[in-house]
C-alpha cells in the first residue's frame, strides 16, 4: 500500500492523508509488531528494504568520513528507530521542487519521505516493542532449530543492528553466543565420553544440550517450569550422565535442566506401522505412561496422566490432544484415551505391542 501511495503521489502527500487512521488501527491489533519483525527477519519487501537502508547508511558513513579526511573505518551504527532516510537539498532539483497544495499539513508529524521501515517502526513512536518482541521471537527459533546453525539468525540480527544499534540488541547477541558456545561444549563433553552408552541405546552422542545464561534469555524460558515433572527412565538417566561429565569439563559449574523445553526425536512402532516424529519431552512423557501402563486395551484417564507426570490439566490435555490428531491415541469416554495400536480398519482388529525408541533426546 505503501509503495503504491508513493508511485500516485511520490511526494507523500496522498500518503500522509491517509496513513493516520491506519497507524491506529494498526496499534490496536496485538499481532502488528510480530508481523513486522517476522517480516523483516524472513525473505520478504520488508526485508529489502531493511538491507537498501543498510547499505545506504554504510555508503552514507563512508563518503562522510572521506570527506572529514578520516578513514573509513566500521563504527558504531546510530541509533536509528525514530530517524528516516530522506534526501538533503543538495540531492534535490530546485527546479522541480513544486509548492503543497494548501490544505497539507505544514509540520508534518514525520518526513515525507520517510522508508517504509522507518514509518512501520514509528506507528508506536518507541523502538522497546520491537526489540523485546524480536527477543521473543529468536528465542522460540533458536530453542525449535535441531542444530546449532545460526548463520541466518545472526545475518538478522546485523542488519537489525543498523536500524536499532548495538546496544539494544546485546541480550540477542548474548544468545547467539550461548549456542555457539553450547556446540563447543557438546563437542568437548562427547570427546571425553566417547565410551559412556547406556544399554537402552540413549547415550551422551545423541544428545545436544544448549547451555544457556538465564539472565539474557527472555523471562518466560527462565521461570522454574514444573520442578517436579521428570522424564521417562531412559532419558534421566541420559541427563545425570551429561550433568557428571559436563561436571568433569566445567569444573565448579552444573547445569540446571529445564525437562519441559527442548525437542526430541522419536519413533513410534506399532504392528501395522511406524510413525517419526519430532516432539517435546512432555510430548514424550504422555506417551511413554501408555507404553508402560498395564492392562489389555492401554487406556488411561486425564487425571492419571496428570497424577503421573505431576503437570497442570491444560498443559496435559493439550499434549493429548496432539497423538489424539496423530492418531496414536482416542478418546474411548469422556477424559479417558486408549493405544491406538493398529490403525483403523474395516472387519479386523489387530492387537499389538508397542514400544518407543529414543533417536535423539534435547
Amino acid at each position: 500500500t505503501i509503495k503504491a501511495l508513493r508511485l500516485v503521489d511520490p511526494r507523500g502527500l496522498l500518503l500522509e492523508g491517509v496513513s493516520t487512521p491506519i497507524r491506529e488501527y494498526l496499534k490496536k491489533r496485538k499481532d502488528t509488531v510480530r508481523c513486522i519483525i517476522t517480516a523483516l527477519t524472513e525473505d520478504s519487501d520488508l526485508q529489502q528494504e531493511l538491507q537498501l537502508g543498510a547499505e545506504a547508511l554504510a555508503t552514507a558513513s563512508k563518503k562522510a568520513k572521506l570527506q572529514a579526511g578520516q578513514p573509513a573505518l566500521p563504527h558504531e551504527p546510530p541509533d536509528l528507530a525514530g530517524e528516516d532516510f530522506e534526501a538533503s537539498d543538495d540531492e534535490e532539483d530546485p527546479d522541480a521542487w513544486v509548492p503543497d497544495p494548501i490544505d497539507a499539513d505544514p509540520q508534518p508529524l514525520r518526513p515525507r519521505k520517510a522508508d517504509v521501515v522507518s514509518l512501520l517502526v514509528g506507528i508506536y513512536g518507541s523502538k522497546e516493542m520491537f526489540i523485546k518482541e524480536y527477543e521473543e521471537m529468536l528465542a522460540d527459533r533458536l530453542l525449535g532449530n535441531p542444530t546449532y546453525n545460526t548463520e541466518r539468525e545472526t545475518q538478522n540480527l546485523e542488519l537489525l543492528k543498523t536500524r536499532f544499534g548495538d546496544a539494544a540488541l546485546t541480550h540477542c547477541e548474548v544468545m547467539l553466543q550461548d549456542i555457539k558456545d553450547s556446540k563447543r561444549i557438546n563437542s568437548n563433553v562427547q570427546q571425553k565420553e566417547k565410551d559412556s552408552q547406556q544399554s537402552d541405546g540413549v547415550g551422551l552422542g545423541q544428545m545436544h544440550p544448549l547451555v544457556l545464561s538465564q539472565h539474557y534469555w527472555p523471562s518466560a524460558l527462565t521461570k522454574v517450569d514444573h520442578p517436579r515433572f521428570r522424564l521417562p527412565a531412559p532419558l534421566e538417566n541420559a541427563l545425570a550422565d551429561y550433568s557428571a561429565a559436563y561436571g568433569k569439563t566445567k569444573a565448579n559449574r552444573a547445569v540446571q535442566w529445564k525437562r519441559a523445553h527442548g525437542l526430541v526425536e522419536i519413533t513410534v512402532q506399532f504392528a501395522d506401522r511406524s510413525l517419526n516424529v519430532t516432539v517435546t519431552p512432555v510430548h514424550y512423557a504422555v506417551l511413554a505412561c501408555f507404553s508402560e501402563a498395564k492392562g489389555s486395551p492401554t487406556r488411561l484417564s486425564l487425571e492419571e496422566l496428570m497424577t503421573q507426570l505431576e503437570l497442570p490439566d491444560a498443559l496435559v490435555r493439550k499434549r493429548v490432544a496432539f497423538w489424539v490428531a496423530k492418531g496414536v491415541l482416542k478418546e474411548v469416554t469422556a477424559n479417558v484415551y486408549e493405544l491406538q495400536e493398529s490403525a483403523p480398519a474395516e472387519d479386523r482388529i489387530i492387537q499389538s505391542g508397542f514400544t518407543l525408541a529414543q533417536n535423539t533426546p534435547d
